[in-house]
């Protein structure tokens, strides 16, 4: 029921890629990354419940394929639904920024974090998309990075508790931390000056 580490390895550098695209393209390519975050979401839980009932990762993986499209195609066509779930990534992302320095936090703040952020997202669409395409693609470089330098962590656990890679020591922790802010910043910064050159193109 274990996935190998070639694949590991292979699904990181997908990530990382796309985290790049996401990062410093992510108002442009908004539509695909909404697609390949619907394949995501549908994949991974169609994918999990296939694992957990039948044991076969090949099945899992198959099942998995065919909810990623399903997923897609649900989140493309309800936009507002799509941005929603969008801002409540961005805010659950920044709960894991701020969860790393003080703590973890309980139940109900995930859920108040992530309620915010998608009400956020329908109000200030065209922010959110910028801030939140940059804030999760830089997080999928960093922890795709953490994962490839060390090998001394799944990159699940990476992402679930940022916290826990001061066990690696604690310039990796703040290392991962500053740049995860680090990259967010230019991404960001890179996504509104593109905006604004095709503002004065047209």
């Amino acid at each position: 029921m274990s996935i190998g580490s070639q694949p590991l390895v292979l699904l990181v550098s997908v990530g990382m890629i796309v985290g790049v695209l996401s990062c410093f393209w992510g108002h442009r390519i908004f539509k695909l990354l909404f697609g390949l975050m619907g394949f995501a979401l549908g994949g991974l839980l169609t994918g999990l419940v296939a694992l957990y009932v039948t044991g076969e990762t090949t099945t899992a993986l198959m099942v998995g394929a065919v909810g990623g499209f399903i997923g897609a195609g649900i989140l493309l066509s309800l936009y507002t639904v799509g941005v929603f779930v969008l801002g409540a990534f961005t805010g659950i992302a920044i709960g894991l920024l701020v969860s790393a320095g003080y703590g973890q936090f309980d139940i109900a703040a995930w859920t108040l974090l992530a309620v915010a952020g998608g009400v956020v997202a329908i109000l200030m669409q065209k922010f959110t998309v910028v801030v939140a395409t940059a804030l999760l693609g830089a997080w999928n470089i960093v922890v795709g990075g953490v994962y490839v330098v060390t090998r001394d962590m799944t990159v699940y656990q990476i992402a679930q508790d940022p916290a826990s890679t001061q066990n690696m020591g604690i310039g990796i922790f703040y290392g991962t931390i500053a740049c995860w802010a680090g990259l967010t910043i230019i991404g960001i910064l890179v996504q509104y000056n593109a905006l604004s050159r095709l503002k004065k193109a047209s």
